[in-house]
């Protein structure tokens, strides 16, 4: 009998104190306000007032201008050096008052080719991101001597992006070629426009009948379009028809190769992995003769450099091979 008095005494004591009016300067929180047990707090919403508005969406990146460029990172060995490129005659810029680079290096890229590159080396402190411009650096005069073609002109920090001007003088107006570059998580990248008007209509019909065989896969077109004097001695020294043709179009360079080692060599459906082709410049390599550089995008998503030559000769430009070293 005492334990049924004692619940019923607990019981009143409760609904007396839920009854109560609450102290003047307590805040009467309505229920909807109240979160559900496993939401944070700060979700609920008062009864009778506006949702908060929800964060403006961040506007998206505008791709920068031109093809992707190939970029490698490193580090410098210490704060104050600048890395020096292969080759001689570097030109180095500085940077004022740049809060994303403080130098710059123009020279040759890294990476065997039969076209001279240049290379630009973007300087952060000890961070270094290695530009392949895929601009020809140096090209071949009539008595075939080595002159340079491409300096750099100047550059300007804008934000998180660079933008740096390079000019080449190989044509009778030179040509001036802008590599944009902007920061990212591991340093910088990088693309650049075309410059495809060396050459004239020649070249041009020319490259685009190259593009559309190598993406249809056209082998036995593209053989006929190579320089049936070069394809003949060539081939004669015991070399097969794929691997011929993957010099032809620069992909068997050590580094930049579609084969994937002695045991596996270049067959047709090698070659037949290439999707796309896309040129990015043309230089005068020489006397009627023209060096193409670009990439080619495989199956597999994979990038490799595309360097093709076209001799005039005849009535016609055909594809050869300027393989050097």
């Amino acid at each position: 009998m005492k334990l049924w008095i004692a619940i019923a005494l607990v019981g009143c004591s409760y609904k007396d104190r839920e009854q109560e009016p609450p102290p003047s300067s307590a805040v009467v929180v309505p229920q909807a306000a109240v979160a559900p047990p496993n939401m944070p707090l700060i979700h609920a919403q008062v009864a009778g007032s506006a949702a908060p508005a929800p964060p403006p969406p961040r506007a998206p990146i505008a791709p920068l201008p031109g093809l992707p460029l190939q970029v490698t990172y490193s580090q410098c060995a210490k704060a104050d050096c600048l890395p020096a490129t292969p080759g001689s005659g570097s030109t180095i810029i500085g940077l004022q008052s740049c809060p994303i680079a403080t130098g710059l290096e123009l020279g040759e890229a890294i990476g065997f080719s039969s076209i001279t590159r240049c290379g630009l080396a973007i300087r952060n402190g000890t961070a270094i991101s290695n530009v392949d411009t895929m601009v020809a650096c140096k090209s071949p005069d009539d008595a075939g001597k080595a002159v340079p073609r491409t300096k750099a002109v100047g550059a300007t920090c804008t934000g998180d992006e660079l933008d740096v001007e390079l000019q080449a003088t190989d044509a009778k107006v030179p040509t001036t070629i802008r590599v944009a570059c902007r920061v990212a998580d591991h340093g910088f990248v990088c693309a650049r426009e075309p410059n495809l008007g060396a050459g004239g209509g020649g070249v041009a019909r020319t490259l685009a009948d190259v593009k559309r065989v190598v993406e249809a896969h056209q082998w036995r077109a593209l053989l006929a379009m190579c320089d049936p004097d070069h394809r003949k001695g060539q081939l004669s020294l015991g070399q097969d028809e794929p691997t011929y043709l993957a010099e032809i179009l620069g992909l068997h360079f050590e580094g930049n190769s579609l084969g994937t080692g002695d045991d596996k060599p270049i067959t047709f459906a090698t070659l037949s992995a290439i999707t796309k082709v896309e040129a990015i410049e043309i230089s005068r390599q020489g006397s009627g003769s023209y060096g193409v550089l670009g990439f080619v995008t495989l199956e597999s998503g994979m990038r490799l450099r595309f360097e093709v030559f076209l001799d005039h000769r005849g009535s016609r430009f055909w594809l050869t091979s300027h393989a050097v070293g």
